[in-house]
C-alpha cells in the first residue's frame, strides 16, 4: 500500500486495500507465495472515487497483476522469507488492446473484429446493426474460429475422444451459431481465412505452412455436421417442445450418436429453453454402447444371414497379396462395419472399434490353424489411422478388425496397408 501511495504517487483514493483472500497469491498449500497488487483500468474516471466497485466490469477491467514473491509456506503453514525475492507479473495482451483501442470488450479489438465482420458478411448483417443475441453468436464464431484453426494446424483432428473431441465440439458449436444467424450451408472457410490472416500478421507465419491441411480438416468437419444438422435440430426441437423440464437421456444419446451433436451442445440448447438433460440416462446409453463395442472385440460374426455377411457380399472378394508382400501402398477402403451400432457406416472416427473391408490386402485372415495378421492401415495419406488387431474372412472377403487410433476414415479413401512382420513370423 505504502509503495503505491508514497513511492509511485498514486492518490490514496485510487487504492483499494484488500484482504489475503483477494490479494495474496500462492501456487498451492505449500511453496513460494506473497502479497499481490491488481491493477485495474478505469474507463469512466469522471464518475469519481466514491464507493468504487471493482466488480463493475462496465467501468473497470483488471489489466495487470503483480505478485511480490517473498515467502515460502512450509507444511506447517509458516511463512518463511525467501532468500531470493522476485516479482511475478502477468498482463493480458487482449485486454491491453481493449484499453489502447478504447473498445467495450476484447472481441471488438482488431484482434477479433475482422473475423466477426466476415461472419456477419456471410449472414448478410453488420456487427454494428446486430442484435444482442446476434452479437453473442458472432463473438462465439470469432473465438472458436481462431481456436480451431490453431488446433488443426498443430495436427489435432476431429474425433470423439480427447483433444479431437474438443475440436469437434468447437467446430460444431461454431456451425450452429452460424445457423442461428441465418447462414445456410457452408461458411467456415472465409471466416477461417480471416483468422488465418490475423494469425500471420500477429506473428505466427508458420501456420501458413500447415494451413491447407488445417482448412481441409475443418471444412470436412463442418460438412459432416451440416449433413445431419437439420434433422438433429428438428428432433431436438420436438423433444424440447414435448418435454417438461427434463430432456430424455435416450434423445440426447440419439443426437450424439446418430446426428453428431456433442453432449455439451445439446445441454447448451436445452439450457436456453430452461430444460435440464437426463445425464444419468445418457450415461446409461453410453455404457450400453461401450458394452456392445467390447463384445465386438472378441471377433465379428460373418455367418450366413448376419448384417456383416451381407455387407461382405456387397463389397465383393478381396484380392489377397499377403504371399507377395507385407506392405501395400495402393489399396482402397470399400466398406466399414461399426460393431457398436451393428451396421455399416460411411465413416468412423478416432476411438471407434470397427471392421474394414479393402479391395486388396496383404493381411492374412484367420484360418487353417493360423491366426490373423496384425498391423496398421494409413488412410488418405494420414488423415486417419487404423490399428488392425485381427483379420477374419467370409469365403473370399477379408474383414480387418481394429480401432481407429487417429483422425477419421471414410469409404472410398486410398489406403496404405502395413502388416506387422514380427508377428507374422511368430
Amino acid at each position: 500500500y505504502a509503495l503505491w501511495r508514497d513511492g509511485i504517487g498514486v492518490p490514496e483514493a485510487r487504492i483499494c486495500r484488500m484482504g489475503a483472500k483477494d490479494n495474496f497469491w500462492a501456487a498451492g498449500p505449500t511453496g513460494p507465495c506473497g502479497p499481490c497488487s491488481e491493477i485495474y483500468f478505469d474507463f469512466h474516471p469522471e464518475q469519481g472515487n466514491d464507493d468504487l466497485d471493482l466488480e463493475d466490469d462496465e467501468r473497470f477491467i483488471e489489466l495487470y497483476n503483480l505478485v511480490f514473491m517473498q515467502y515460502n509456506r512450509d507444511s506447517s503453514g509458516n511463512l518463511v522469507p525467501l532468500e531470493k525475492k522476485n516479482i511475478d507479473t502477468g498482463m493480458g495482451l487482449e485486454r491491453i488492446c481493449q484499453v489502447l483501442q478504447r473498445k467495450e470488450n476484447n472481441y471488438e479489438t482488431d484482434l477479433m473484429q475482422p473475423i466477426m465482420d466476415k461472419a456477419a458478411e456471410s449472414a448478410g448483417i453488420t456487427y454494428s446493426g446486430a442484435s444482442l443475441e446476434q452479437r453473442t453468436s458472432l463473438k462465439i464464431i470469432a473465438d472458436h474460429a481462431r481456436a480451431v484453426l490453431h488446433m488443426a494446424a498443430d495436427g489435432v483432428r476431429a474425433s470423439n475422444i480427447g483433444r479431437g473431441y474438443v475440436l469437434r465440439r468447437l467446430v460444431r458449436r461454431l456451425v450452429r451459431h452460424g445457423r442461428l444467424l441465418g447462414i445456410e450451408g457452408s461458411f467456415i472457410q472465409p471466416v477461417l481465412g480471416a483468422a488465418l490472416d490475423l494469425a500471420v500478421e500477429g506473428g505466427f507465419p508458420g501456420i501458413l505452412e500447415r494451413s491447407k491441411v488445417a482448412l481441409t480438416e475443418l471444412e470436412r468437419e463442418e460438412s459432416r455436421f451440416l449433413v445431419t444438422l437439420d434433422r438433429g435440430e428438428e428432433i431436438l426441437e420436438q423433444a424440447l417442445t414435448s418435454s417438461t423440464k427434463l430432456l430424455s437421456g435416450d434423445v440426447a444419446f440419439e443426437l450424439y450418436d446418430t446426428y453428431g451433436f456433442p453432449m455439451e451442445l445439446t445441454m447448451e440448447v436445452a439450457q436456453e429453453r430452461g430444460v435440464q438433460v437426463d445425464m444419468e440416462g445418457f450415461e446409461r446409453c453410453m455404457e450400453e454402447q461401450r458394452q456392445r463395442a467390447r463384445a465386438a472385440r472378441a471377433g465379428a460374426d460373418l455367418t450366413e444371414g448376419t448384417d456383416l455377411a451381407k455387407l461382405a457380399m456387397q463389397v465383393g472378394p478381396t484380392d489377397f497379396k499377403g504371399y507377395e508382400t507385407l506392405t501395400l501402398p495402393s489399396a482402397t477402403l470399400v466398406g466399414i462395419a461399426d460393431f457398436s451400432r451393428g451396421r455399416k457406416v460411411e465413416e468412423a472416427s478416432e476411438g471407434e472399434m470397427i471392421g474394414v473391408f479393402l479391395d486388396k490386402s496383404p493381411f492374412y485372415a484367420e484360418g487353417g490353424g493360423q491366426i490373423g495378421d496384425r498391423g496398421v492401415l494409413v488412410v488418405n495419406q494420414g488423415e486417419g489411422t487404423v490399428e488392425v488387431k485381427d483379420v477374419v474372412r467370409k469365403e473370399s472377403t477379408w474383414l480387418h478388425i481394429g480401432e481407429v487410433r487417429e483422425g477419421t476414415i471414410s469409404v472410398g479413401s486410398p489406403v496404405e496397408a502395413y502388416v506387422d512382420s514380427a508377428l507374422r513370423r511368430r
